[in-house]
């Protein structure tokens, strides 16, 4: 890209693959940046976070989880394309 001083202006770009509930990180990063890629095209991996949030609960530690349909040992992606592209 170039400004109007006709200098080069360098692009921003992050990319991130969505997961159950982001890390407020993540705002900061999608804030800092010109261009936000959420990558949700890739397989799904049970050994991740994707699916699951560790949180601090009345009695401690207390992990919160969303319920993933596991067909093929985890080799399905995470979702259809929100665009439809």
């Amino acid at each position: 890209m170039v400004n109007d001083a006709g200098r080069r202006r360098v692009t921003r770009v992050s990319v991130h693959q969505p997961n159950f509930l982001p890390w407020t990180k993540l705002f900061d990063k999608v804030l800092g940046s010109d261009v936000y890629i959420a990558y949700d095209s890739v397989q799904y991996t049970r050994s991740e976070f994707h699916s699951r949030q560790l949180i601090t609960g009345r009695d401690g530690p207390l992990w919160l989880s969303v319920p993933v349909l596991t067909r093929g040992r985890g080799r399905q992606p995470l979702g259809p394309p929100i665009c439809g592209c």
